[in-house]
């Protein structure tokens, strides 16, 4: 424990230390912690997102990326006309795209978005990115 608190440049004499998600300045015995912004968050998701290999042909999308091993798994997309048993599903140039509703880990990873979504829609405070500019 005392080595933690000496990387973090914490008073060892403090007995808490409140976590602080902030890309600025922290106050003496906070920790800071940098998330990834929204942005980083659905740019990561959507890459992982299972299309139809058709579209991917056609080139009206990117294929699906892989993840890595203990990472959410992907969002299984279907597509057929119409949705016969839809958790989530979207009509698009006439083709419908869906979500089954017997997906428990698609409707999880999907239900965990739109808590994301609806907790920043709510409160208004945009997460900005973390840039990272080289300067030697």
């Amino acid at each position: 424990m005392r080595r933690l608190i000496e990387l973090l440049g914490l008073d060892p004499a403090a007995r808490s230390f409140p976590l602080v998600f902030w890309f600025g300045d922290s106050s003496p015995n906070q920790i800071k912690v940098y998330t990834r912004s929204l942005f980083e968050i659905l740019s990561s998701l959507a890459a992982r997102i299972s299309v139809p290999d058709d579209d991917v042909a056609a080139g009206q999308t990117y294929g699906t990326r892989s993840a890595p091993v203990g990472a959410l798994p992907t969002i299984a997309v279907k597509q057929v006309l119409p949705p016969w048993s839809d958790f989530a599903a979207v009509e698009y140039h006439g083709t419908w795209y869906w979500v089954d509703n017997a997906d428990y880990a698609s409707k999880r990873v999907f239900s965990g978005l739109m808590l994301i979504l609806n907790a920043v829609e709510k409160t208004g405070q945009p997460q900005l990115p973390v840039i990272a500019i080289p300067t030697g």
